[in-house]
């Protein structure tokens, strides 16, 4: 875990990394951050951001992608149980949870979904019913649907290891989106430029 923190905090919440090359964009973006390693009910994680994202002059989504990578990875907190599919249809649908759920969704745009993760996903929802969920958005809600997935890391998530996908991939071809495996740098640097791409499209 303190291993991929090392690598992602410079790659993507420094200045001149993927978050802050993301903002940069000459688009109207509306940003939605979310982590996804609670276990909170038998087929929906919990959608949550960090709660002390650090101070200075980062900007406010890469201070929140900080310190979930910072905080919640390199001290392990959660319960193990990582649940992206299920915090992400909590993060749209669960007013519970917040009351701006879904608020970056406006039937005029394009949705993208970005995961940086370090194991597959193990929320008990079909693969089928996310992506019949992520379907059903398109045109009431957003224009387009694209999931893009960085994970992939193989047992016990560490670096290098068997690559495990638990239903990841399906989602990103079902949409056209980005895929590649954490663990390798050229991999990464692709995947960044590869979203960026996209979504500036």
């Amino acid at each position: 875990m303190t291993a991929k923190r090392d690598f992602l905090l410079p790659e993507v919440t420094a200045p001149g990394g993927f978050v802050e090359r993301l903002f940069g964009l000459p688009v109207d973006l509306r940003v939605g951050i979310i982590n996804a390693d609670e276990f909170d009910r038998p087929n929906h994680g919990v959608s949550r951001v960090c709660v002390s994202p650090p101070s200075g002059p980062i900007h406010t989504g890469a201070a929140s992608v900080h310190c979930v990578i910072d905080e919640l990875w390199a001290d392990m907190v959660g319960s193990g149980t990582e649940q992206p599919f299920g915090a992400m249809l909590s993060w749209l649908d669960e007013p519970r949870y917040t009351n701006s759920n879904g608020a970056p969704l406006r039937p005029g745009a394009v949705f993208h979904i970005v995961l940086i993760g370090d194991s597959p996903d193990q929320s008990d929802i079909l693969v089928e019913d996310v992506m019949n969920t992520l379907d059903q958005l398109v045109p009431s809600r957003t224009n387009d649907v694209t999931f893009h997935a960085l994970a992939f890391p193989g047992d016990f998530e560490s670096c290098p290891g068997v690559r495990i996908e638990g239903g990841l991939s399906e989602v990103v071809v079902h949409t056209g989106g980005v895929e590649r495996g954490i663990c390798d740098a050229g991999e990464r640097a692709h995947f960044y430029d590869a979203v960026l791409v996209a979504i500036g499209q």
